[in-house]
């Protein structure tokens, strides 16, 4: 009887839904992070409330809507042509709030295997750094 459990116990760890538990943590839609000056957009949202600026400003309501990002699992999608965050991702686990991730981009520009991270800016803001690329930054729409 104990074989089977300590078989049951390291199937169901080996699993893909167990080992893919922190996929969803990102889930949700994000709109592209925009600011009135150069260095703001720059720097990126420093926290929530410079998320909830954004939103309250007229740079959101008149942003390119094609530059929101999608999360699903491991599914990250927005709809440019040309694209750093389009493809399935793999997330590796978290360091100290960065989580590295593989993502198999689909984009006209650059396609195949990139690697990157994220990071959480409060609980609306997130930047996203590939490597040899300028890093990217949004804020959650739907928290």
């Amino acid at each position: 009887m104990r074989i089977y459990a300590a078989t049951a116990a390291l199937a169901l760890l080996a699993s893909p839904t167990m080992a893919g538990a922190n996929e969803h943590v990102l889930d949700g839609s994000y709109a592209f992070y925009q600011a009135r000056t150069a260095a703001e957009m720059d720097r990126g949202p420093r926290n929530d409330e410079d998320c909830r600026r954004f939103f309250a400003s007229e740079l959101f309501e008149t942003r390119n809507r094609s530059e929101d990002l999608k999360i699903s699992g491991n599914r990250w999608e927005d709809n440019l042509d040309v694209s750093a965050l389009t493809g399935n991702v793999v997330l590796q686990k978290s360091k100290g709030g960065v989580i590295p991730f593989t993502i198999n981009r689909e984009s006209e520009g650059d396609s195949g295997p990139a690697k990157g991270t994220v990071k959480r800016v409060g609980r609306l803001g997130l930047s996203f750094a590939i490597s040899g690329e300028r890093v990217l930054y949004y804020c959650k729409m739907d928290d």
